[in-house]
């Protein structure tokens, strides 16, 4: 068995599991097509409140938090702020319908996490983002805790 196939193999066997937290039925549709149009191997679970988001988080273990800053109970930097304090520890990828403007927003949204413009991004696009951002949050974590020692 070569590397590449020992990856997919590995990838197949872990499930992702996501939180996507939008309320457009067609952004929804979207992502959720994107996830399932490729291999990966994923739980998508949604919701269109960040209340309903921050309850799921509350309650379940999620690998990644897929998040629109535009809801019908939170918009713009704070629903950035409050979805991170209730999912310190989870890597958040930022959906959103153009480039951030203000410079606390771009900040917040580059790091350490991602933002990914709605409509610019394909499925593949979309699942490295998920992997680099669940890797790139696993790898602070042992950092941290190595340094805490």
């Amino acid at each position: 068995m070569t590397k590449n196939s020992k990856d997919d193999l590995k990838e197949s066997f872990t499930q992702i599991n996501i939180l996507l937290i939008e309320d457009n039925p067609y952004d929804r549709q979207f992502i959720q097509g994107k996830l399932t149009s490729e291999k990966i191997n994923c739980k998508l679970e949604m919701v269109s409140k960040l209340s309903d988001g921050m309850e799921k988080l509350n309650n379940k273990i999620f690998d990644i938090v897929l998040l629109d800053l535009n809801l019908p109970d939170c918009i713009g930097l704070s629903t950035f702020i409050k979805i991170k304090s209730s999912a310190n520890l989870i890597p958040i990828i930022v959906l959103t319908k153009s480039k951030p403007k203000n410079q606390l927003l771009k900040h917040c949204l580059e790091n350490p996490d991602y933002y990914l413009i709605k409509g610019e991004f394909d499925s593949e696009i979309l699942i490295k983002s998920i992997h680099t951002a669940i890797e790139r949050k696993e790898l602070r974590r042992r950092l941290h805790s190595h340094f805490v020692k």
